[in-house]
């Protein structure tokens, strides 16, 4: 369960709509920590999660982002049903939202961490480990769907003067959820003001494995299994 959960909180960490979701209909939840939980019962499971203005620094997103550590205040509401079959969930079936957002900013990268490299090409362009410095987002929000059988990216709102970055994606649902599989497409590039002020995490973002595609921007195609997806060089659209 708790790589369920790593995975649901990592996604959204990671279209555009407008309608108002259940978890904007819902009594305000509590001021700087999440709460929730996951109950059980003998038909279905649900998962359900909510805070305003969290720390991303109690949240296992850094694990996702090669330890890249992340600060700044979320606004999170996760809201899933899955339905049980003969004891076992069924992610087939799950419906529910989650939305997070930063509001008022957040920042990747503490000006100490470095990413280390594992490909012996990078790591003679780069050497074995590079500053990563840090990135700052002046707002976001991110908000998916689940239901009939997928999860998709309904909504992708990133505002940064440090780096352009788009993303979409589907995962279609398996019953184990690992066992899913997701198409998705990330997008993005540094921008001048980012190349003028950190050079270094400006030329990093070259380094990716990602390949130069429209907009000129560099692209990463995301698919397979989520236990195992892989990250193309291959260009998408977001």
């Amino acid at each position: 369960m708790r790589r369920v959960l790593v995975a649901i909180v990592s996604l959204t960490a990671c279209g555009n709509g407008s309608s108002t979701s259940r978890a904007e209909l819902a009594p305000a939840p509590p001021l700087g920590r999440l709460e929730g939980g996951v109950d059980e019962t003998a038909s279905m499971m649900h998962i359900h999660y909510a805070g305003r203005r969290v720390p991303l620094a109690d949240l296992p997103i850094a694990a996702r982002l090669s330890g890249i550590p992340m600060s700044g205040d979320a606004d999170i509401a996760i809201d899933l049903t899955v339905p049980k079959e003969a004891g076992r969930t069924n992610f087939t079936g799950a419906t529910g939202e989650i939305d997070v957002s930063c509001p008022r900013g957040c920042r990747i990268g503490d000006d100490v961490a470095k990413i280390r490299f594992d490909d012996p090409n990078v790591r003679a362009f780069a050497g074995d480990a590079i500053d990563f410095g840090h990135l700052l987002l002046d707002g976001a929000r991110v908000s998916i769907a689940v239901a009939d059988g997928t999860a998709k990216v309904t909504r992708w709102d990133v505002d940064s003067k440090d780096i352009t970055l788009k993303a979409s994606g589907t995962i279609e649902l398996a019953r184990d959820f690992m066992d899913s599989t997701i198409e998705a497409c990330i997008a993005f590039a540094g921008t001048d003001t980012l190349l003028h002020a950190q050079p270094k995490t400006y030329a990093l973002l070259a380094v990716t494995g990602a390949m130069v595609g429209s907009e000129g921007l560099y692209h990463i195609r995301v698919t397979g299994r989520l236990a195992d997806a892989k990250r193309l060089p291959q260009d998408c659209t977001p």
